[in-house]
């Protein structure tokens, strides 16, 4: 168990805690099992059987990410490191506010927030976009299935969200492997539906 993990039993005591924030953060920086297994010191059968037992659906998400994104997103450790850092220091400094915030940056909180703008079909800024299209990133979400949900035309995202990442250039790589995987599947399913 590296220091890291000591850490994070410390700040998280309840193990389903602990287990939810690494979960989240393996989402949010596309960590892969054994990136995980590195950082945290524990053996990959045993952290990927810990994960297991969160639900269900926690474990589809992983299972999808890890298969759609195989080791992909640069600098994807770094940035684990980097909010792991920040959220130890505020920890450390009995900031719960900087502590609050830093978890909020890896859970659904900001997506959550836009639903009831989402639902009452406002129009969105570039910003809250980026917040979706993170989100799908994160869960590996369609586009046909965003769009939809947004009640936005499926080409009006597209061409928004390209805008997007002309400027966010980092998020790219998996976007597009992620429209691509959905692109083969939806044209498979297509085929065999003939």
């Amino acid at each position: 168990m590296t220091k890291m993990m000591e850490n994070l039993c410390k700040m998280f005591p309840d193990p389903q805690k602990r287990m939810y924030v690494i979960e989240h953060a393996a989402l949010t920086y596309g960590l892969t099992l054994d990136d995980l297994s590195n950082l945290l010191g524990i053996d990959a059968n045993e952290l990927f059987k810990s994960l297991r037992h969160m639900d269900i659906y926690s474990e589809e998400n992983l299972l999808r990410r890890w298969h759609i994104l195989p080791n992909l997103g640069e600098n994807r450790q770094a940035k684990f490191q980097t909010f792991y850092r920040n959220l130890y220091q505020c920890y450390l400094l009995r900031n719960k506010e900087g502590f609050a915030k830093n978890l909020r940056d890896i859970t659904d909180y900001y997506y959550k927030a836009l639903k009831e703008k989402i639902k009452a079909h406002e129009k969105l800024t570039d910003e809250e976009l980026l917040i979706i299209l993170k989100n799908q990133i994160k869960y590996t979400r369609s586009t046909v299935e965003i769009a939809d949900e947004l009640g936005m035309d499926r080409n009006t995202y597209r061409r928004r969200i390209a805008k997007i990442l002309e400027e966010q250039p980092e998020y790219a790589e998996e976007y597009q492997a992620v429209h691509h995987f959905y692109v083969i599947r939806d044209s498979i399913e297509e085929k065999s539906r003939r």
